[in-house]
């Protein structure tokens, strides 16, 4: 048994970060290395995993980026979680990203809103719009939001009129 256990020893360790190969070694057989081995990853891995649902939750867009790229990052972030087992469903995520621009976007947000119904009995018809059509949205209205404000930073003088200036 002992020749066994320590053929099993030296396949757990082999290969192992040297830091995870010290905290294990120091039990008595390879069953107890292997199952303080697991538990220490399936921390590890539940920790990652409440670290990106913060991040996923708590994501506001600001306009110190582009919304392209907060699109990515928050389309990233649900692949994360999608990686730990726990899937954002399309209607979750719909919700979640206007959730995200209520305050920047409000216009994009009530484009969705004016189709919620909320009925007396304390129930509600809502059809959610789809993750496909709030994306979409939010990028036309950024794009015309930068349309815009490129206009309005151009000067405006007597050239804007098509008078010459003398």
């Amino acid at each position: 048994f002992a020749a066994k256990d320590n053929v099993a020893r030296e396949a757990i360790l082999s290969g192992m970060p040297a830091q995870d190969a010290e905290m294990i070694c120091q039990e008595d057989t390879a069953q107890a290395m292997w199952n303080r081995f697991v538990d220490k990853q399936a921390k590890r891995e539940y920790s990652n995993y409440i670290i990106a649902r913060a991040e996923f939750f708590s994501n506001v867009y600001t306009s110190e980026k582009s919304m392209d790229q907060w699109l990515r990052e928050m389309e990233s972030l649900r692949h994360q979680l999608l990686h730990y087992g726990k899937r954002v469903t399309n209607d979750d995520y719909a919700e979640t990203l206007l959730g995200h621009v209520a305050r920047t976007h409000r216009g994009v947000v009530r484009q969705f809103s004016k189709h919620y119904i909320v009925w007396r009995d304390g129930g509600s018809d809502s059809p959610v719009p789809t993750a496909t059509q709030v994306m979409n949205a939010l990028r036309a209205e950024s794009a015309l939001d930068e349309k815009t404000g490129a206009e309005e930073q151009r000067p405006v003088g007597v050239a804007a009129c098509g008078k010459q200036s003398t």
